[in-house]
């Protein structure tokens, strides 16, 4: 019973001290003053609400950038697994060309002994040593035309050649074993020996290239 009449007084204090400033000021300038102070209220509760739509964007933002980030990691993974495979995959494909390319070349340099000393007067050193040259240079034209086909890490396996060289190489053993006692087998392993530390030179030139 108490509380009701404490209640009531309260209201009834409001609504006299309404009614006195409306008899003092009019009731223009209540009207306004109520609602400024409406007003007011309204701007810090929308105020309060579009801050706690920013904070739970934001929230929900930072849950989805960790989950991405966490399945950005895991995709990271996989690619690390898969590359790791396809680097062996693919060494292991390289060598299978450039061998088979060169077992061709050697094969063909190695009967070019023959069919000089058979085909030309190699009494003329100067002339045979120029014809030696020219067919080593074209075995080893169609060695590197081949191998453009043929890519590593986006390159083509010519890149790893040096075509230049061993032309010189082979052409320098060839010229010799056209002068040497014929003997099939000193010249398979002379002019193999060569071809032998070509394929291991473009191993030295592709490892290189992994490393960097």
């Amino acid at each position: 019973m108490t509380n009701l009449l404490l209640q009531a007084t309260a209201v009834a204090d409001a609504t006299m001290e309404v009614a006195q400033n409306i008899h003092e000021y009019g009731i223009a300038v209540v009207i306004c003053s109520l609602f400024v102070v409406l007003s007011a209220a309204l701007m810090i509760t929308c105020f309060r609400w579009f801050k706690s739509i920013i904070e739970q964007i934001m929230s929900n933002y930072s849950v989805q950038l960790s989950k991405l980030y966490e399945a950005s990691n895991r995709n990271g993974e996989v690619l690390v697994d898969i590359a790791e495979g396809l680097v062996s995959e693919t060494i292991l494909k390289t060598k299978t060309i450039t061998e088979s390319l060169l077992d061709v070349a050697f094969l063909k340099s190695k009967d070019l002994v023959a069919r000089i000393i058979d085909e030309n007067n190699i009494q003329n050193k100067e002339a045979t040593k120029i014809k030696v040259n020219v067919l080593i240079t074209n075995i080893f034209e169609d060695v590197y035309t081949k191998a453009n086909y043929f890519t590593y890490k986006g390159k083509p396996l010519s890149n790893y050649m040096d075509k230049d060289k061993w032309i010189n190489q082979v052409a320098t053993v060839v010229y010799q074993e056209v002068y040497l006692k014929i003997n099939s087998d000193r010249t398979y392993t002379n002019i193999k020996m060569v071809y032998d530390n070509i394929q291991l030179e473009i191993f030295h030139n592709i490892n290189n290239q992994i490393n960097k």
